[in-house]
């Protein structure tokens, strides 16, 4: 089965059916089947995980570590043999901390979105990276606004054909080869076992 949308920022890959995966298992017992299935599919998360992370990162401008926090892998578990990547997040306010805001003579240059210029705006006690706000109407006794960085929830409906995608890639290209692998390991070790 291929990778499924489950709500809105959650993506969920059921184990696949592989008819050769379906045959080596025949060679070991149902508890080493039972820890192979989610050990497998975690290690196709993982990559998966890992993956999102970065392209969310390189488009948002936030940095990777931070993308980190809000985008968490799930595991598989032989109870519950499916990895689920869970994202949850808020627009941040964007500040010198927060995606690099810098004072400039036409406005705030922050890395949010790539690097933009808020034309206009300005860095609130700027000393100690306060955060950078705009008038919402001319003149100096003009309300000030907040300005906000990506909501990594949003990015990640805006980018879900990619997610899909890379997941469905990755479940093609590395979950057999994995399941097969501690098929061989979990045979190895049998033998071992055994003394032969």
């Amino acid at each position: 089965m291929a990778a499924k949308k489950a709500g809105f920022g959650m993506f969920r890959v059921d184990a696949p059916d592989f008819k050769k995966v379906a045959r080596a298992f025949e060679a070991v017992g149902e508890e080493t089947k039972l820890r192979i299935i989610p050990k497998s599919l975690n290690f196709v998360g993982k990559q998966a995980n890992t993956q999102i992370k970065r392209k969310l990162a390189k488009e948002t401008g936030m940095a990777y570590g931070r993308v980190g926090r809000r985008v968490q892998l799930w595991r598989a578990t032989p109870g519950r043999p499916v990895f689920t990547i869970h994202v949850r997040d808020r627009h941040g306010k964007i500040t010198m901390g927060n995606y690099g805001a810098r004072q400039q003579k036409a406005g705030v240059r922050h890395k949010a979105w790539g690097g933009k210029l808020a034309k206009g705006a300005f860095i609130l006690r700027s000393g100690s990276g306060g955060p950078a706000v705009a008038r919402t109407g001319p003149g100096r006794r003009a309300k000030l606004k907040n300005l906000y960085g990506p909501n990594i929830a949003r990015e990640v409906e805006r980018n879900q054909h990619f997610i899909l995608a890379k997941t469905n890639e990755l479940l093609g290209t590395k979950y057999v080869p994995e399941v097969l692998r501690l098929i061989d390991m979990a045979l190895q070790k049998q033998k071992s076992r055994q003394g032969l």
